[in-house]
């Protein structure tokens, strides 16, 4: 990785062949329902994530790229609130005024997945703000003009109708001009890329055999944590990941968005962004472990911070006495000053030898979903049920996807 190449020495840039240059970013998620008890906790999560987009934004002002992509999950949900549309309005419009094109994809949440109909990052194309290349079914392109040199962006959005769809079924037209890019909101298999959140892997899967040799850079979206590969006679792929941590398979990787350089070759620069802290912590218990609760407080207090994300798992064995004294939620309410959110983890508490006290639910109802179907997939010898429970789960997703 070569050191970023700042705006005032594009000229030198160009004379060594580094001729063009953008921003990429992807799953900003904007107006996301945190699932906070909270409702001020659940606004100040969603200011996150409009000041990381916004830091971008002003990266962008001050460093002027060439282009601008943002390779999907604009928004959280197919009907975002009009706050941050007006938001990513605003951004947009700063990004147009400053002679920096955006090129925006979108993403499965961004997609409806039950009725036709426009996606709401398309009211940027209707404001005339950005390039949306709106089509799940066809690839899309563009060609940019950059001083004496040309670039074709190419990109198509997240395919909805079937999440095992690979997005290079349909391959790309061929480029119009020396340099080129490819957006998709998809995941990358193999070459030992592993999402964050498994069943992501799943989800608009493709393999770097399908991806065009011709292309320069392939920008992808989807995956929530970074990487970047390169395939052999073939592009540079990045995934800058999400500009925010979403989930405690997050808590440690790194946030932000990707600096690009298109020449004679590619390369990307990380650029990091500020993320919300998110700690997880193990409290062990014992059946001869009085005062129970006390004892928690007193180690939580320890570990608590006003900005900090705690999660407390319990471990051990307790009397159904101490269990029964614990009462999450008052604990959630005497740590709300002292903690920006609290959650307490008794999946693996145990009340002396009856086994666990409760099922804590660690997946989200539709990855527990996918896991019951694809575990009688795979008990089934009959290619035709297969078929069918295939089928089922497809639709399935779908349903339940919307949901979240």
């Amino acid at each position: 990785m070569g050191p970023r190449i700042r705006a005032q020495d594009r000229k030198a840039v160009r004379a060594i062949g580094l001729t063009i240059t953008a921003i990429h970013t992807a799953d900003l998620h904007l107006d996301r329902n945190f699932g906070l008890p909270w409702v001020d906790r659940v606004e100040r999560r969603r200011k996150d994530l409009y000041d990381n987009f916004q830091r971008i934004v002003d990266f962008a002002l001050s460093e002027r790229p060439d282009l601008f992509l943002i390779c999907g999950d604009v928004f959280d949900r197919v009907k975002p609130s009009n706050e941050a549309k007006i938001f990513i309005v605003r951004k947009a419009r700063e990004l147009h005024d400053a002679g920096i094109p955006a090129i925006v994809i979108g993403g499965n949440h961004d997609i409806p997945k039950f009725e036709s109909g426009p996606m709401a990052i398309e009211l940027l194309s209707s404001a005339g703000l950005a390039t949306v290349f709106a089509s799940s079914e066809a690839f899309e392109s563009k060609v940019f003009r950059v001083g004496q040199e040309e670039i074709t962006v190419t990109g198509k959005s997240y395919f909805a109708a079937k999440e095992d769809h690979n997005p290079l079924t349909e391959k790309p037209p061929s480029q119009r001009s020396a340099h080129s890019i490819l957006m998709i909101h998809g995941s990358l298999n193999g070459m030992g890329v592993v999402p964050s959140i498994s069943v992501m892997a799943s989800q608009n899967p493709f393999m770097a055999d399908d991806v065009p040799r011709s292309v320069d850079y392939l920008a992808l979206g989807h995956f929530h944590n970074s990487f970047e590969r390169q395939i052999k006679e073939g592009p540079l792929v990045g995934n800058p990941g999400a500009i925010e941590r979403f989930t405690k398979a997050e808590a440690t990787e790194d946030k932000g968005f990707y600096w690009v350089e298109l020449g004679d070759s590619a390369q990307v620069n990380f650029e990091r962004l500020p993320s919300r802290t998110m700690e997880e912590h193990v409290f062990h218990v014992t059946t001869d472990m009085t005062n129970l609760k006390d004892r928690l407080v007193k180690q939580i207090e320890q570990w608590a911070d006003p900005e900090k994300i705690l999660d407390v798992k319990l471990i051990g064995q307790t009397t159904a006495e101490e269990f029964l004294r614990l009462r999450p939620n008052e604990l959630y309410e005497q740590f709300y000053e002292s903690s920006f959110s609290l959650y307490l983890d008794r999946s693996e508490l145990q009340l002396d030898t009856l086994g666990p006290l409760i099922s804590e639910q660690i997946e989200s109802p539709l990855e527990t979903y996918r896991k019951r179907i694809d575990s009688q997939i795979e008990n089934t010898k009959d290619e035709p049920t297969k078929a069918l429970l295939q089928s089922v789960k497809d639709e399935g997703s779908k349903y339940l996807s919307e949901a979240e």
